[in-house]
């Protein structure tokens, strides 16, 4: 069954990898059974892969609490002036991905941008571009020679299951509230200058839809090996990260990090530096970590980390502003986006 699947970093890391037509490696983007505790993100990798349920988590939660971790951004995110709307919310983000073929590793990076419209009755466009796939270190390209230097496949080349080719673009629509329907939040991004600016408020307003999603639960399939159903807390912060991504006011984003830091199993890392070098306060849950700016009050990065801290999975938030248009879409797909859009150029 053919799926798209967004966010590498929200989608875990693949137990193995399938091999591919010509002796390439796939890197599909997902472990089978497990999601990091939050939403990337917005990475997007659109794969053929089974589908399970989006909100399995790894059950490795502490109950560590930070204090007064991201209490510089949070004030520097309630400074920040309203900015222009349009038809379009624009995300812009640089993925990177660490994967094993057993024999050597290879990191994959792309670059997305994620349309979100204002209509909740249009499509979202999500554009990905494949920038390489390359061997993790120098160990692992003399392995990867070892054994013929066989094409890299990862997301970015041509082994037949080019996701995002290197080089060019893949178009694909999604529905306009996703993943925060999925997650129990209908409202769509005009309304969500409504969400409440303090920090209680705002809790007690998103509590309001975990009945409802609890309940839809007891529909998913048992959880797989090495995962369980999200906890309330697990699933607050999964959705408060989504919420992240969108065009929220500063006083909801401030909001929502001094929300992230009193919730049971998440603990506050203070400073550190992203994947990119970028300096920023973090806060983290399980292996998931949240990097956010203390200059502007913006999220930088959000990433997979082993239990040793090492960073695996990294995307890279390179800016988000609203825009009128979308970008020209090649010849053979629709003019406007809908259901059916997935299409390269």
């Amino acid at each position: 069954m053919r799926r798209t699947v967004m966010r590498t970093l929200a989608e875990a890391r693949p137990d193995d990898l399938d091999p591919v037509p010509g002796g390439g490696v796939r890197v599909p983007g997902r472990r089978r059974g497990a999601r990091w505790t939050a939403v990337v993100a917005v990475a997007v990798v659109v794969a053929a892969v089974v589908a399970v349920p989006r909100l399995w988590m790894d059950a490795r939660e502490t109950t560590a609490t930070p204090a007064g971790t991201l209490d510089v951004a949070a004030e520097a995110a309630r400074r920040q002036a309203p900015v222009p709307e349009g038809n379009y919310w624009r995300v812009t983000t640089l993925i990177s991905s660490e994967e094993s073929t057993g024999r050597y590793r290879v990191t994959v990076s792309s670059r997305t941008e994620r349309f979100l419209p204002r209509d909740p009755a249009a499509f979202q466009l999500l554009a990905l571009t494949g920038l390489h796939t390359r061997p993790l270190t120098a160990k692992d390209a003399a392995a990867w020679r070892a054994v013929g230097s066989p094409r890299l496949c990862g997301d970015d080349t041509d082994c037949e299951n080019d996701t995002s080719p290197q080089g060019r673009h893949r178009y694909t629509a999604m529905p306009s509230l996703w993943p925060l329907d999925d997650s129990g939040l209908t409202l769509p991004l005009s309304r969500l200058a409504e969400l409440p600016v303090e920090p209680g408020a705002l809790r007690e307003r998103l509590l309001a839809l975990w009945p409802a999603y609890q309940e839809r639960m007891k529909d998913w399939p048992p959880a797989p090996k090495g995962a369980s159903l999200p906890t309330r807390e697990g699933w607050l912060w999964s959705l408060s990260l989504d919420l992240l991504e969108t065009p929220i006011s500063g006083g909801t984003r401030a909001a929502l990090y001094q929300m992230l830091e009193g919730l049971p199993g998440v603990r506050g890392l203070g400073r550190v530096t992203d994947a990119g070098g970028r300096p920023g306060a973090a806060l983290a849950m399980g292996g998931t970590r949240l990097i956010v700016s203390e200059e502007n009050g913006q999220v930088l990065a959000r990433q997979e980390t082993e239990a040793s801290g090492r960073v695996v999975n990294a995307v890279l938030f390179q800016g988000a502003t609203w825009v009128d248009t979308l970008p020209s879409l090649p010849k053979g797909c629709p003019k406007v986006p809908d259901r059916d859009t997935d299409c390269v150029g």
